[in-house]
């Protein structure tokens, strides 16, 4: 029998556990396959929503659907609008952003799952 066990955190499971496991590192997905991927469960969505799907989503085709379905663009659009219009930013700017696109929840948990994106790869 064969255990697949997947960890963004190796270090963090137990060294028995780790000693007996085979370390396995995948890539993302190429692009042309991912567009592949996600044409086959959303036939609609245009090129350029694809392309900003596969960089939030760091090529992981799951999650880019979760983000499309979510209606997580929208936010993320306004995220990096809102980051690019100085270099600086306060945390009250920040704060000010997060409440703005807080009220436009209605459509979704798309904030939610941008903003945990976004702070994952950050913190990698």
């Amino acid at each position: 029998a064969i255990l697949l066990l997947i960890s963004h955190n190796p270090s963090g499971l137990l060294p028995t556990i780790r000693s007996r496991c085979q370390v396995l590192k995948l890539r993302p997905i190429h692009a042309e396959y991912f567009e592949k991927i996600i044409r086959a469960s959303a036939p609609d969505i245009l090129s350029g929503e694809i392309k900003a799907l596969h960089e939030l989503a760091a090529g992981r085709p799951g999650l880019a659907l979760r983000l499309y379905e979510s209606h997580a663009l929208e936010a993320y659009k306004l995220v990096l609008q809102t980051l690019a219009r100085s270099t600086q930013h306060s945390i009250f700017e920040l704060e000010e952003l997060i409440n703005g696109l807080q009220g436009k929840k209605s459509r979704g948990d798309g904030l939610d799952l941008v903003l945990e994106t976004l702070l994952q790869r950050i913190t990698r």
